[in-house]
């Protein structure tokens, strides 16, 4: 264990280290499990992949805890997890994989995965946000199964709450 000061973490650490510069920490949470007041915890150059828990972990105006790259070197923090599917394609160019947890975000070769609207619309551009452009959106407003409101034809998958059937566009 170190004392107050400097903690060092390196995930290239193959043994259980001291969290020393010479010998630091395997893994971000043994550092966190360690940090005071005042402490100074450096990550050494890497991609760090592993599921954090921040508890008690407790700095002050005057003696914060600090959690920074290594002078000069390139760190990144990934919450992502692999999620090695099978893709089949469906039908026309679109491919599907079952896939067994919830997906909240999709990232492809470290960009985020914009999600299907018909038709295309596009973070990059804001299209995604104009719903009268970018999707098949309705108000659920019906008139014997009829859309009445604000409703654009394509594909959508609600239900009428008046009308068990009704088919639009």
């Amino acid at each position: 264990m170190t004392s107050a000061g400097d903690v060092y973490v390196s995930n290239r650490q193959t043994e259980v280290g001291q969290g020393t510069k010479t010998s630091p920490f395997s893994s971000l949470q043994n550092a966190l499990n360690q940090l005071k007041a005042g402490d100074t915890c450096y990550l050494r150059e890497g991609i760090y992949s592993e599921s954090i828990t921040i508890n008690k972990l407790t700095g002050s105006k005057d003696e914060p805890i600090q959690i920074k790259a290594y002078p000069g070197e390139s760190v990144r923090l990934n919450a992502t997890k692999p999620l090695n599917l099978q893709w089949t394609e469906w039908k026309e160019g679109i491919y599907r994989a079952r896939c067994k947890n919830p997906v909240w975000q999709l990232f492809s070769n470290e960009k985020l995965v914009e999600i299907a609207r018909w038709p295309n619309a596009s973070l990059a551009d804001g299209s995604i946000w104009k719903k009268n452009n970018a999707m098949r959106y309705s108000d659920r407003k019906y008139k014997k199964g009829v859309p009445v409101g604000d409703t654009q034809d394509g594909v959508i998958h609600d239900k009428n709450p008046e009308y068990q059937i009704g088919q639009i566009g």
